[in-house]
């Protein structure tokens, strides 16, 4: 996702005499596939893609294995799941100031997903 300014992105495809040339403009990202060709992703909501700045944790139908990573990543925590069957599971929610203990409570409160607190990790479980 680019926030600012403006790139151009070029690749040479193999056989193809004429480059593929993409100018990507803010809050647009792009896809480049193995075989060099890009494909422009559509712009997405500015507010949900710079929350971060802020110290906003927003999920908009978010598999859990990624809810936890940025989890992760936000709070320090680690985590450990004793079903991998949760982290199918989606979330869709918005965090601001809310503690580790906070969320993983909201969470139990909207899904099927439980969690204790062992030796400073949060264990994942399904109820």
């Amino acid at each position: 996702m680019l926030y600012t300014g403006e790139i151009r992105i070029r690749t040479d495809i193999k056989g193809n005499s004429k480059p593929n040339v993409v100018l990507l403009k803010p809050m647009e990202a792009v896809r480049i596939a193995n075989n060099n060709i890009i494909s422009l992703i559509n712009p997405t909501d500015s507010n949900t893609n710079n929350a971060w700045k802020d110290g906003i944790l927003v999920f908009d139908n978010t598999p859990m294995n990624s809810v936890i990573k940025k989890f992760e990543r936000w709070h320090g925590s680690t985590f450990i799941i004793r079903d991998s069957s949760v982290l199918n599971y989606k979330i869709t929610a918005t965090f601001n100031s809310e503690s580790a203990i906070q969320i993983m409570e909201m969470i139990r409160y909207t899904s099927p997903i439980d969690y204790s607190i062992v030796d400073n990790a949060i264990v994942i479980s399904r109820r």
